[in-house]
């Protein structure tokens, strides 16, 4: 039995779908990354005060979107500025004067309930604290107390992410010279690099005469991401009403909510009714004392000038990599936005992959270069530990699998005779969604005259070629259309149950990209048959994802657009037979690279621990055992 974690969700089913659909969690990534966390705490020192519990973990891995490496980073950093920055870590009793005046000004105040998009909305009013009254360090750490119990009670938002409203009303310039820059620089940081989520848009309303002098001031210390979502609203309510709706905001804004006085009322009694929670949580922190190397005080962290130094910097160049981007700006916009894929992030977990693989002396075929690893990563949506994984999946397969990943000459008798049947054919160009459409034919051969592995060989040849010249759709994905014209039970027969066992992890394990949808038509008789096979076969997720179209042409257009199609579909794309004539002659023109492909298999020989054969993987009836990589 696998091993079960403390996790028991708060999520509404819709908001489970949006994990799912958004971060690929389910039940398996969601135990398998908390348990690998726990045991890489147990291993940091200087990290014991940190909780293990799995709600606590899972903030940071949704809101990395389950990177490992990421969320590491994060929580080291979250430990460490909490053991450097006591004037905002410390004296987190709700009951002390200082705290209660703060608690009783309303200055920040997350807002009952989400938005129209399932988002926390907070409103921020730095103009109600008087500066001669309240301290800075004093505001911002009932800022951080209410927003730790608000992490602690609201699952959701580190899903759907949060909107923060600042009011700038009686914001003042005495406001400004009582702020303090070193700390604020400092502060920033912690925001951006310790915090699990940051804000969809940042919505500012009721700016004063003074308002550019703070744009200024913010934007120097704000990153080019962060900048590209603030809003600037002014008096307008009606704009503001576009991004935040009113159901959301409190009376005094023209909205649905409580007012602002019931506001502040109620989370200065939530502080204080989570008093021994909010005191145990300031003791969270990092034990410099015991961190292996050198501990990292204030002055090391941000310098004199409070500027912040990230932990492990090195005062080299950085690497360049070898990647030239054939991204479109709209596809590296939608990269950054759902992968949150930027150069850093791309460079660093390439180099951490590469690193990876020169430890693994079974794996020395691999590809190293970034193009190659960037398919991986960006299946994975970043998550090192799945990437590991499908990597050492992939040639772990090819080796276990020679009828499938050897003999890949496109000239070879057997290739040429299946490439000319056009049984999978990858079609030009993307549809509306910007995804990979594949067209498959399983009828389209005789099973008396051409083996079901040539078949299967050949189309595999073929994705590896579209995997290598299509970058896009690792970020958009693919639709694949499955026409099942003339597939009879002699099709059906000629794919032993135990082959197509084996298959199925090849795409679902061992695959960076998989379908966003599965479209049937043209459904025989027997398509009971198959859906049952099927089934038997295919995991729940993908399940869902099926849909049967039958002979309903119109219905395969609202899924798939019909540019896109071939003209035998009622489409305005290449024929059929310009299609397979394209994809056979692509395929000969990479000879070179698809032998060389072939070769791209572990060497089980020199597996740490036991070597992995067909056998062991599959069993005698062809059940797939997952690997366990380190």
């Amino acid at each position: 039995m696998s091993e079960k974690i403390d996790y028991v969700t708060t999520l509404t089913p819709e908001i489970i779908e949006k994990a799912e659909k958004e971060l690929s969690e389910d039940d398996h990534l969601r135990t398998q990354s908390v348990l690998a966390l726990r045991e890489w705490v147990k291993k940091q020192p200087h990290l014991q005060a940190m909780p293990l519990d799995a709600k606590f973990l899972l903030r940071y891995l949704r809101g990395c979107k389950y990177s490992m490496e990421k969320t590491k980073r994060k929580l080291e950093m979250l430990l460490t500025l909490r053991a450097a920055l006591p004037e905002f870590f410390s004296d987190w009793d709700p009951l002390t004067p200082g705290n209660q005046l703060v608690l009783s000004m309303g200055g920040i105040l997350p807002l009952p309930g989400h938005d129209h998009l399932g988002r926390k909305v907070i409103l921020n009013r730095p103009g109600v604290n008087n500066p001669a009254d309240c301290k800075f360090e004093d505001v911002q750490r009932v800022g951080f107390m209410m927003s730790e119990i608000l992490d602690d009670e609201d699952e959701q938002m580190f899903i759907t992410g949060l909107v923060v409203l600042v009011d700038m009303t009686d914001f003042s310039m005495s406001h400004i010279t009582r702020t303090p820059m070193a700390p604020m620089k400092k502060l920033m940081h912690y925001w951006e690099e310790a915090s699990p989520l940051r804000p969809k848009s940042m919505n500012y309303i009721h700016t004063g005469s003074i308002f550019n002098f703070i744009n200024n001031l913010i934007g120097s210390m704000m990153k080019d991401k962060m900048k590209q979502r603030v809003h600037f609203h002014g008096d307008d309510m009606e704009s503001l009403y576009k991004e935040i709706p009113k159901s959301i905001l409190p009376k005094d804004y023209g909205g649905d909510n409580m007012s602002l006085d019931e506001i502040t009322e109620y989370w200065k009694k939530k502080c204080e009714d989570r008093r021994d929670f909010l005191i145990a949580q300031s003791k969270l922190k990092s034990d410099e004392s015991k961190r292996p190397g050198r501990p990292k005080t204030s002055d090391e962290l941000f310098g004199i000038e409070g500027s912040f130094r990230k932990l492990n910097e090195k005062r080299t160049m950085p690497e360049i990599l070898d990647y030239v981007s054939t991204l479109t700006p709209e596809i590296i916009e939608r990269a950054e936005k759902e992968l949150s894929e930027d150069e850093h992030l791309r460079t660093q977990s390439v180099l951490a992959l590469r690193e990876w693989v020169k430890k693994q002396p079974h794996l020395q075929a691999m590809p190293l270069d970034a193009k190659f690893l960037l398919k991986y990563l960006r299946g994975c949506k970043y998550s090192m530990e799945k990437t590991k994984k499908k990597l050492d999946l992939t040639l772990t397969l090819r080796t276990a699998l020679p009828e499938f990943f050897s003999g890949w000459d496109p000239l070879s008798p057997e290739n040429q005779a299946a490439l000319s049947l056009g049984g999978s054919l990858p079609l030009p160009g993307y549809d509306h969604h910007g995804r990979k459409v594949v067209l498959i034919r399983p009828g389209n051969y005789d099973p008396d005259k051409i083996k079901i592995e040539h078949i299967q060989r050949a189309s595999f040849m073929v994705w590896e070629v579209m995997g290598d010249e299509d970058e896009q759709m690792f970020i958009t994905g693919m639709i694949l259309i499955f026409d099942l014209t003339d597939f009879g039970m002699n099709h059906f027969t000629a794919m032993p149950l135990a082959t197509a066992k084996k298959l199925m992890p090849c795409w679902e394990d061992a695959s960076p990209i998989r379908p966003k949808s599965m479209n049937y038509i043209h459904t025989p008789s027997i398509f009971n048959l198959i859906t049952n096979f099927m089934n038997s076969i295919i995991k729940d997720k993908m399940k869902q994802r099926i849909r049967v179209h039958g002979d309903d042409m119109e219905s395969l257009y609202k899924e798939v657009s019909k540019e896109v199609l071939p003209k035998e579909y009622g489409g305005d794309n290449m024929s059929l037979a310009e299609l397979t004539a394209y994809w056979k002659k692509k395929c000969e023109d990479r000879r070179d690279f698809l032998i060389a492909q072939s070769h791209m298999k572990s060497d089980e020989s020199k597996r740490p621990g036991r070597p992995k054969t067909s056998d062991e993987l599959f069993g005698i009836e062809g059940s797939f055992r997952k690997l366990n990589v380190d």
